[in-house]
Order: structure tokens, then sequence, then C-alpha cells
């Protein structure tokens, strides 16, 4: 099982993920492009995250980009150059997106972008699991206090980071300054 929580602030949520994502053979994974992701970089590396991402997935019509708050703010940086073309749909609906496509901050490192058809339930790429088997033997129940009429009931389980469909998964992982 890999430690889902990390003691890192930044990758509490997502450090599992982020181990399968770079250990997996199955996910597309995007290429350092060789510069630090600045205000210049951050358009043609979410774009070479698209153009890395099977067509297949991209006609699912549920793909979003999720990165750091500060990537996200180096893209809104970007966008707001007014001479050069930029994505479409910058905000639609209140949502930051790039090319049509839904930006969400987590906690991902400042270096990684993940771009994936991120769905709730059963059809998610990534998933959070337990171990159902082990957790079935967890429970305890007892008084709260000694000779007490209260109970009290304390059940614990293994969550872990789980993927399926790896193929549809984009990874980007290079620099940032």
């Amino acid at each position: 099982m890999l430690n889902y929580f990390s003691g890192n602030a930044y990758s509490n949520r997502i450090d599992g993920w982020q181990k399968l994502l770079t250990a997996s053979t199955s996910v597309n994974k995007v290429t350092d492009l060789g510069d630090a992701i600045t205000a210049a970089t951050i358009i043609p590396t979410m774009q070479a995250c698209i153009d890395a991402t099977p067509a297949a997935v991209l006609e699912l019509g549920n793909s979003k980009f999720t990165m750091s708050h500060r990537m996200k703010q180096l893209y809104f940086e970007a966008a707001r150059e007014l001479n050069i073309t930029k994505g479409s749909n910058i905000y639609e609906d209140g949502t930051p997106r790039f090319a049509g496509y839904e930006i969400v901050s987590t906690g991902i490192a400042d270096n990684k972008i993940l771009f994936a058809d991120l769905v709730s339930g059963k059809e998610s790429a990534l998933k959070v699991i337990t171990w159902m088997n082990q957790d079935m033997n967890s429970a305890k129940i007892e008084r709260t206090q000694t000779f007490s009429d209260l109970w009290g009931v304390l059940y614990t389980f293994r969550l872990g980071a789980g993927m399926t469909n790896e193929d549809q998964i984009t990874y980007y992982d290079g620099t940032v300054v």
C-alpha cells in the first residue's frame, strides 16, 4: 500500500497517486519540455498534455487539468497577455479553463500536471480504495469508561490510492522556478 498521507503539506491529498503515476508504464507521460514552468511556458506545457492524450479519452468529455494553485496562477498570468491568442474559454461559469478543459487546483506539487477524464464513481481513472477484508476485523466495542452505561465503537480502516484505465491518464512531471 502506498502512503496516502505523506507528511508533506503540498502532497497530503495526492502523494499516493503521484507515486503511482510516476511508476506506471501505461500512463501517457509528457516529457519535461526542458524549460522551467513559467507564465511563458505553462500554455505550451498544457497543450502538450492535450496532445499526448488519446483522442478517445478527449471524446469522453470530462477531462480536467489538475495542478497546483501556483501553476494555475501562472496560467492566469499568461492569459493576461492580450496580444497573444490563448486557449478559449478562460472562464466559463466561474470555472477556469484552458482550451475548454477545466482547471482544478489540488495538493499536487508545483511541477506536476495531471490531465485525465476525472469523474466520480466507478468510471474515474483515480480511485481511493480500502482493504475491506482487513477492515471487517478492526471494529472494537467497549465501554467509554469503567462501569459506564455508555459504549463506544472504534472502527479503523486502511485507505489508499489506486488507478484504473491508466492509459487514459496524461501526466507531466517537470521543473518549476
